[in-house]
């Protein structure tokens, strides 16, 4: 089994959600494999996600700490690429509207997987290409408005 020494964002389906040493196992499509603590402040949800995920064979939008540890799980979505543009409002963010997901979304510049995520959606938006992309579980607030913060996008 995979096991991560670096923040991973990814988009997988769950393979096996087994015990482990105080809490779940969960075990994805590629490998790679994470052990869910009953400490972690959402660990029923988290535990409710893969488990649907097992279930149903859908994917999910995973990110895992470099200390190994599943940060959050969230739900896909598959639309194509409507617009991937610069935000006028927000110089550190992309806007990226999808056809079949009314929010708009943002791409943070900060994200570490940038470039590959804004390659995959220009190339999906010039294409008009499906992708399957979850966003993080919370909207970033701020003072004068929320918004969907992209956590990973992968060619469907």
């Amino acid at each position: 089994m995979i096991q991560v020494s670096h923040q991973t964002y990814d988009i997988q389906r769950v393979r096996e959600v087994l015990p482990c040493d105080g809490g779940m196992q969960v075990v994805f499509s590629t490998g790679l494999s994470v052990c869910v603590s009953k400490e972690h402040a959402e660990y029923e949800r988290l535990l409710r996600q893969a488990r649907s995920s097992l279930e149903y064979g859908v994917p999910v939008g995973i990110m895992v700490s470099d200390a190994g540890v599943l940060v959050e799980v969230n739900d896909t979505h598959q639309s194509a690429v409507r617009h991937v543009r610069p935000d006028d409002d927000d110089p550190n963010r992309l806007m990226v509207e999808f056809w079949a997901y009314s929010p708009i979304c943002y791409l943070a510049t900060d994200h570490p997987e940038f470039e590959r995520i804004k390659q995959t959606l220009q190339r999906a938006a010039a294409k008009d290409d499906q992708v399957i992309f979850a966003n993080h579980r919370h909207m970033v607030e701020k003072e004068t408005e929320t918004w969907w913060k992209l956590m990973d996008v992968r060619q469907a």
